[in-house]
């Protein structure tokens, strides 16, 4: 965790999940610009570049709820995060690197 604590709920509403989220602690401006030096020759198609990818999703991860099969609400854990649906996933991404804007 850093230095100051800044938490971004992403809502899982848009993809059918009502009531779910996955929060996210917001990276500081010097663990991007770390993130831009690792992340510069990452190819998203081979496996050594989504474990860093998801380590750093893995590092950044409080909380969150979803759905299963069932349609029944779950937590979430860091040990589910590689079985979430990849949509879920680049959207965590998204809001990692400051590209999503709460619309509220």
């Amino acid at each position: 965790m850093g230095k100051f604590l800044l938490k971004r709920e992403i809502d899982l509403g848009k993809f059918g999940w009502e009531g779910c989220s996955i929060t996210l602690e917001a990276p500081s401006y010097n663990e991007l610009a770390q993130w831009q030096v690792k992340f510069k020759d990452i190819d998203a198609e081979k496996p050594e570049s989504q474990k860093i990818i998801f380590e750093a999703i893995a590092d950044k991860f409080i909380s969150g709820t979803a759905k299963d099969d069932k349609d029944k609400v779950v937590d979430i854990t860091k040990d589910d995060l590689g079985d979430l649906p990849l949509d879920i996933v680049l959207e965590c991404i998204a809001s990692l690197r400051g590209n999503v804007q709460d619309p509220n």
